[in-house]
Parts: structure tokens; sequence; C-alpha cells
């Protein structure tokens, strides 16, 4: 499994290999109609406007968050989220898609996706690494340039 953004959805398509699926509480008008959305998955309304507040410490905000965020995956069961997640993509890998850019920077901007790969992480001890598509050439392989190690996430075979 890994993670990305909306805006690479249609790489993420392309590629073949992997099935994006939504974990975010709304979808991108132009996104393909199909793709399965996980709201479970995402922060609950409250949680969501409180991320968007910009009162007080972000250091202590960004903590909160987490911290109720954590608590309302609790509530959800990590085998029956994985297996799920696992069906939906139809034996390809599945790729859990928000919002946020790549380039999310706690405490000053908040992303749940990585919340939700550490909470799968610590209960089932799979490692779920955010990738971006746009590194993917045009044929599907990653570029020469990449170190071996980073070019692993991309293979497609």
């Amino acid at each position: 499994m890994k993670t990305s953004c909306w805006r690479h959805v249609e790489t993420i398509i392309r590629h073949g290999r992997y099935a994006p699926i939504g974990i975010s509480r709304s979808v991108p008008k132009w996104v393909p109609s199909g793709i399965p959305v996980f709201r479970q998955l995402a922060p609950s309304a409250p949680l969501f406007r409180y991320a968007k507040t910009t009162d007080g410490d972000a250091a202590l905000r960004y903590r909160s968050y987490v911290e109720r965020f954590e608590r309302e995956l609790d509530e959800l069961s990590v085998r029956q989220s994985w297996d799920a997640l696992h069906t939906a993509a139809e034996g390809r890998e599945p790729v859990l898609l928000c919002w946020c850019s790549p380039d999310f920077d706690p405490p000053r901007r908040f992303c749940h996706r990585r919340i939700v790969a550490d909470w799968f992480l610590g209960a089932r001890g799979e490692e779920i690494e955010e990738i971006d598509p746009a590194l993917l050439g045009a044929d599907g392989r990653p570029p020469r340039w990449l170190a071996k190690g980073q070019r692993d996430l991309f293979r497609a075979d």
C-alpha cells in the first residue's frame, strides 16, 4: 500500500499497478468516476474544522489533532479496513489519496494520510510509503537518476 494526493490520480490510473482509493471527506470534481472512497479513514467534520483553524500554537494544535484522529481510527477495525482497501483495489496495490500536497509539513500543514499509514504500521507492521507518481516516466518506469531504493518504489512489475 502507498499514499499520494488526488492531483496524481490520473497518473496512478495510467500506471496500472496501483489502485487509487480516496480517504478524504470529499473528492475533486475532475476525478474519474468509479474510484472507491473510504470516508471512514478521513477525519470527522469537527476534527477537519479544527485542523483548518489557525488559533494558538501550531505544534500543540498538531499534537492534539493527531491524538484526536488516532482515537477516531481506534474506533475502526484495522484488519477490516486493510482487507476492504485491498478488496477494493482488485488485485492492484492500493494508493490512499487525499487532498493534501506531498509537501505537507507538520505542524504547519496537517495531513491525515500519514497518520493512517502510521496506524497501519503500528497495528500490522506494514510500512506505507508516500509515492510521487510525477516521478514515473511515460512508460511507467522510474527515471534512471533515482537512487536504486527509490526506483524500487516505482517498479511496475
